[in-house]
């Protein structure tokens, strides 16, 4: 990032990035990217689509304590309704209003309600506590998997937004191995992408978990015997 702030002098506007992927960020990546993009009169923008209301009420910003210029959501604060939603220090919200905002469901208001049950349940609840419970359960059970089926794979990414990571000696093993992993599961119920982190949701429970769990199982082992 530093040598395209070099390379482009005055020429770049803000830094849009999601907080992490499938591994959480270094401790103090995070305030280094908002320095040095300030550092350059630039914004530090954090989409939080995946992130917020997932793994904390503050997002990855409250969970890694960085404050980012401006914020995007999504519909997890809404439970699945089409919503979305901008956040960020007044000065540079009071300009974005002067400029002009429209979206498609702007003010759609079974999406406002559901955003404010949601975000209510979440508080009462504290659903992001119970999320992180749920999601190490299954990430030591994935584990534990591995292990019993002697694949090499790991769980990897925070407790609420999990993956399972292989980790044969080449890539196109690895690749093999997690398009078998989620063929499988989906063949015994359970969907799971390969193509980024999963996600726990509060209706899930401790038995949901286990089942899972017992597919990896079963999956794991096809898994040792196919490659």
């Amino acid at each position: 990032m530093r040598a395209l702030f070099d390379a482009h002098p005055g020429e770049i506007a803000c830094v849009v990035m999601m907080p992490y992927e499938l591994e959480p960020p270094q401790p103090g990546y995070l305030t280094a990217m908002k320095q040095l993009t300030h550092q350059n009169r630039a914004l530090f923008i954090l989409d939080e689509v995946r992130s917020g209301f997932r793994i904390g009420l503050g997002g990855a910003q409250g969970a890694f304590g960085v404050a980012p210029d401006i914020s995007a959501f999504g519909k997890a604060m809404a439970n699945g309704h089409a919503i979305s939603a901008l956040a960020g220090r007044r000065e540079i919200m009071a300009r974005i209003l002067e400029l002009g905002l429209t979206v498609t469901y702007f003010r759609s208001p079974d999406a406002m309600a559901a955003s404010l049950a949601t975000i209510g349940i979440l508080e009462r609840e504290d659903v992001p506590a119970r999320l992180k419970r749920l999601g190490r359960r299954l990430m030591d059970g994935l584990d534990q998997a591995a292990l019993k089926a002697r694949v090499p794979a790991r769980s990897v990414g925070l407790e609420a937004t999990p993956f399972l990571r292989f980790e044969h000696e080449r890539e196109a093993e690895r690749d093999r191995a997690l398009r078998l992993f989620c063929n499988g599961m989906l063949a015994r119920g359970h969907l799971m992408t390969p193509a980024h982190h999963w996600f726990l949701c509060a209706a899930m429970t401790e038995d949901d978990i286990d089942r899972t769990v017992r597919a990896a199982e079963r999956t794991l082992a096809d898994i040792a015997a196919a490659i």
